[in-house]
């Protein structure tokens, strides 16, 4: 139990990378100014795990967190009770194992995965919920040695500033949503992924070369077909962009706020940069 309560905690951090969204500009930071605010923002995406080899905050970053004097992610992740609020929602409801759902090629397919990644089956891990075991596919596609939490580094600078830390929205608000989905079309993307292991880890590759060159569009073209993004694509993105532009305005009318999310938060017609300047205000990218 307690080897898998650590991946749990581990690989909270994987599930909204699965869901990233492009915009035109090749920047993942943004400057929010103008209408009625007396001080400058900033906007920041995030990819929430990377090669460690292949991060390292851009000087243009490192300015902004300098600027600012408060830290928001999409959750409150410095939170002492954060990491068991998180395995919490992990779990089935009376950590049910749902290994009976598989078919029973499905499930030894998936059950030699788990034991040849994390030395376990079904039997421990199936107590997870789906979207938990599809976190553990797409963390094995890793192939680099060390990895980093974006979300962890700029925790760790705020701590250092000792900043405010503060979370856009609830955690059960985001994990709800795959809740909303039959256990059996989860089951159904739990397969999906689990044999298309060689191309998920191709497609990291070229996620995280993107990331490195800011190239956001790259990410639509990268996700735009994987079933949860289909089937869920409105409640993980739109309706949660609209949800954190009150408290995005309200914060930065206050101070100058660094807004860390996802990079599937920044575009489109209904990311966070669009309403944000639907409302009035001016947001441009900050470029190298």
């Amino acid at each position: 139990m307690m080897k898998l309560t650590r991946t749990i905690t581990t690989i909270f951090i994987m599930v909204i990378t699965l869901f990233s969204y492009g915009q035109d500009s090749n920047s993942l930071l943004w400057k929010i100014s103008g209408k009625n605010l007396k001080q400058e923002s900033y906007l920041y995406g995030t990819m929430h795990k990377i090669c460690a080899d292949s991060f390292e905050f851009k000087p243009k970053v490192k300015e902004a967190l300098g600027k600012s004097s408060q830290l928001f992610l999409e959750l409150d992740m410095d939170d002492p009770q954060f990491s068991l609020n998180a395995q919490t929602v992990m779990l089935n409801p009376d950590m049910a194992n749902i290994s009976d759902q598989f078919e029973q090629e499905q499930l030894d397919t998936l059950n030699s995965f788990l034991k040849a990644n994390y030395d376990a089956d079904m039997t421990q891990f199936g107590i997870m919920k789906p979207f938990g075991l599809i976190s553990l596919i797409t963390n094995s596609c890793f192939e680099c040695e060390n990895t980093v939490s974006i979300e962890a580094e700029l925790i760790g600078y705020a701590q250092e500033q000792k900043w405010e830390i503060y979370g856009l929205e609830e955690l059960q608000d985001q994990i709800g949503i795959f809740d909303q989905v039959a256990v059996a079309e989860q089951i159904s993307w739990v397969n999906k992924y689990i044999l298309e292991l060689d191309e998920m880890k191709a497609d990291l590759v070229g996620m995280m070369e993107a990331y490195e060159n800011e190239d956001i569009n790259y990410f639509l073209n990268s996700t735009a077909e994987s079933p949860e993004f289909l089937t869920l694509k409105e409640d993980l993105l739109d309706n949660r962009n609209k949800s954190w532009i009150k408290p995005i305005i309200k914060n930065a009318k206050k101070q100058t706020t660094f807004f860390a999310v996802g990079t599937a938060h920044l575009s489109g017609e209904n990311g966070l940069i669009n309403l944000l300047r639907a409302k009035g205000y001016t947001v441009e990218p900050i470029l190298d």
